[in-house]
């Protein structure tokens, strides 16, 4: 049954966290080419940065992309003029038509810019961030193919995500679809998804040896040194790390306190998401165009969805189940990384006490995992 995106929109849980993709038209695999995925990622992260969403994680794919994203309407409304008017330019950099008096000769021109509050509400629409990424991408895909028309398979899929443990179920999908394809154990080893380009990241930030990390275009495979740091670090840990103490960053929000993007204050449900946090003062959040785009854990933000789970952490959990992604049924027989069996350990005993100790709900968790892994349309 056709249910209007307005709908599913408004119906959305308090988090206003979703899982997005797209399939190409069969017999289409256009992202296959490296450069268009390093074009599409860069396309990804400048939408995202300014837009009123944020990328949670994501996952670039021959003939389709998963997106898992956080949507923040109210930000928009909190843009000035100004501010309002340079997103859009950055969003849409070549539209510009001739200005209405010129000398003869001169070439100079003006943008073509809407009036600012049709600016707020276009990117302050999650619908309208999924066409103009879809459209730029189908212009670029078809500009340099030589194909025409749209390569998509009819209008994108939304699915609602309740809280954090479903957000984490999610990313865990998302980020471990490249290595479960293509083979291997390492799910940071392939590029063009979320966990790629935060291990990248991650190095960076601290400094490491820089022949480790991925060249501008983000497109290198990581060796197994790369993140090894993380994984001693998630392995040293016997409980997970608390919060650092910064006076001079603004309290944690999580699922279900305090504002949503400037929203009033929900009322807190007895276990929202399976994860705590400190409680704090309500107030809209401060926009901030330097804010990452990538905003799922610790090392993202204070204002993070899973802030209290660190990045070693959660490639600690993508490592236990790899095994058990190689038993999806969506992967062809032939896949190279498909499992021949799924011997892994039950469900129950093998990651609910791990999904705990990371303050996770494991229910929530693990009913995405059984949604995704169906997931074939």
């Amino acid at each position: 049954m056709f249910i209007s995106r307005q709908i599913q929109l408004a119906e959305a849980p308090p988090l206003r966290c979703f899982h997005l993709w797209s399939n190409m038209v069969p017999g289409l695999a256009l992202l296959a080419d490296t450069d268009l995925k390093i074009w599409a990622q860069k396309l990804l992260k400048r939408l995202a940065m300014n837009h009123a969403v944020k990328v949670q994680a994501f996952a670039l794919e021959d003939d389709r992309f998963h997106l898992v994203m956080q949507w923040a309407p109210g930000e928009a409304a909190q843009w000035s003029d100004e501010e309002a008017v340079r997103r859009w330019l950055a969003v849409h950099p070549g539209k510009e038509i001739p200005g209405p008096s010129q000398a003869a000769g001169a070439d100079a021109r003006v943008p073509r810019i809407p009036a600012p509050a049709q600016i707020r509400a276009k990117l302050g629409s999650l619908s309208m961030f999924m066409k103009h990424f879809k459209q730029m991408l189908t212009h670029k895909t078809n500009k340099r193919f030589g194909h025409k028309g749209t390569i998509w398979k009819g209008r994108f899929h939304l699915a609602p995500l309740a809280d954090a443990g479903a957000v984490a179920g999610v990313m865990a999908f998302v980020d471990l679809r490249a290595v479960v394809d293509a083979g291997g154990t390492r799910p940071e080893e392939q590029p063009f998804t979320s966990l790629h380009a935060r291990v990248g990241r991650h190095q960076a930030m601290l400094g490491m040896n820089a022949d480790n990390l991925p060249p501008p275009d983000e497109a290198a495979v990581f060796g197994p040194e790369v993140a090894q740091p993380l994984r001693d670090a998630a392995g040293m840990e016997a409980e997970p790390a608390p919060l650092p103490v910064n006076p001079g960053m603004p309290p944690v929000d999580m699922p279900g306190m305090g504002r949503v993007d400037g929203m009033p204050a929900p009322t807190m449900p007895a276990d929202p998401s399976g994860m705590t946090a400190p409680s704090h003062p309500a107030g809209p959040p401060t926009p901030d165009s330097n804010a990452p785009w990538l905003l799922a854990l610790r090392e993202d933000g204070p204002r993070a969805v899973l802030a209290a789970l660190p990045l070693a952490r959660y490639l600690k959990l993508l490592d236990d189940l790899v095994a058990k992604a190689k038993t999806w049924p969506h992967l062809p027989g032939d896949a190279p990384g498909r499992a021949p069996t799924p011997e892994t350990p039950a469900w129950e005993s093998a990651l609910t006490g791990a999904l705990a100790a990371l303050g996770l709900n494991a229910p929530s968790f693990a009913a995405q995992w059984r949604r995704l892994a169906a997931l074939r349309g």
